[in-house]
């Protein structure tokens, strides 16, 4: 690692410029130094990451966990069902902060493998700022047709967050504005009905309208999120090798925003080292939507993420636990996911 020999070098001129200035024995300055590693580390880290610059790198991964899907069975009846689905993916990210990427989601359907959705994203990060990270992303989301699940009509979405990282705990603020056309809700009329009578069961009326039937106000669909997150960051070099490192990040996130028809929310994968960005995903087994344009608290994740490199190798699993608010029952989801791969 880069950071190994910088460190050492500047180790061994602060250990020789604290026995010239105390006078004390080697036996003394090998104490100190021990005693006062921590400390001595933590400054010479933030000393050390002045030094690196963004490199330009590659990754190639894949994705495993569990998503729940709504499946349309009979008279627009609705039976969620948890299914394990993959997400292989590929990106190319430049030093100066321009990306793109690749993901693929695979859903498990009876034993055959359905890949279902390709997404398409490109991205910018600005990493030069040590006491944050901020970035923007466009996506494309496609789906295939005539699917037995229910997918969001959104096709399309903006991400953009901000990370102060110079606190201990490390608040974060995120975005998601998602939209799609009148042609693509009318391909899932059936099932956007079902999940908006999900919430109102009891009531004596049930307003199941779809979308204004105005025709110059039909034609564009969207959503928006807004996220606030915190975490934390623990790091650990050189534990099994010498190329080693290993992160565990826990992190807690509130989300509110609009759901009329829902993110694409299946593809979620956060191998992207360097900025380790989104992550609001949630599970829920009783997720709806609402015809209202209502901005509302939808849900309470807690992620723990964890991360194992060593050399160009690495493994990401990573356990959230999420309350969904809207929800009359069945509020609390847990979901497990786990991604390797290799950066170049």
């Amino acid at each position: 690692m880069v950071r190994k020999p910088i460190f050492l070098l500047l180790l061994v001129l602060w250990t020789g410029f604290a026995n010239a200035q105390t006078k004390k024995s080697p036996q003394d300055s090998l104490l100190n130094l021990e005693t006062d590693y921590d400390e001595l580390f933590s400054e010479l880290e933030l000393f050390l990451d002045s030094l690196l610059a963004p490199k330009t790198y590659a990754v190639l991964n894949i994705g495993g966990g569990s998503s729940f899907y709504d499946y349309n069975i009979s008279n627009s009846n609705l039976k969620s069902k948890r299914s394990f689905v993959l997400t292989p993916s590929a990106g190319y990210y430049h030093k100066s902060g321009f990306g793109a990427s690749g993901t693929v989601a695979i859903v498990n359907e009876t034993g055959k493998l359905n890949a279902y959705q390709f997404l398409g994203a490109l991205s910018y990060d600005y990493l030069k700022n040590l006491d944050f990270v901020a970035g923007i992303s466009a996506s494309h989301f496609f789906t295939k047709d005539s699917l037995n699940f229910y997918t969001s009509p959104l096709k399309n979405e903006l991400y953009s967050y901000f990370i102060y990282r110079k606190s201990w705990f490390k608040p974060s603020v995120s975005a998601s504005y998602g939209w799609g056309s009148r042609s693509s809700v009318v391909e899932r009329e059936d099932y956007i009905t079902s999940l908006r009578k999900r919430k109102k069961k009891g009531n004596n009326i049930i307003d199941t309208s779809i979308i204004t039937t105005e025709e110059s106000l039909t034609e564009k669909i969207s959503d928006f999120n807004l996220a606030f997150s915190v975490r934390h960051d623990f790091y650990w070099l050189n534990v099994f090798s010498d190329r080693d490192f290993i992160r565990l990040s826990p992190q807690i996130s509130f989300v509110s925003g609009t759901q009329r028809f829902g993110f694409n929310q299946t593809i979620n994968t956060y191998s992207s080292l360097l900025n380790s960005k989104k992550n609001e995903s949630f599970l829920s087994e009783n997720s709806n939507l609402d015809e209202r344009v209502n901005f509302q608290p939808l849900f309470i994740s807690a992620f723990l993420k964890s991360e194992l490199t060593i050399g160009k190798y690495f493994l990401q699993p990573q356990f959230g636990i999420s309350y969904y608010l809207p929800a009359p029952d069945k509020n609390i989801s847990t979901a497990f996911s786990l991604n390797t791969g290799f950066i170049f």
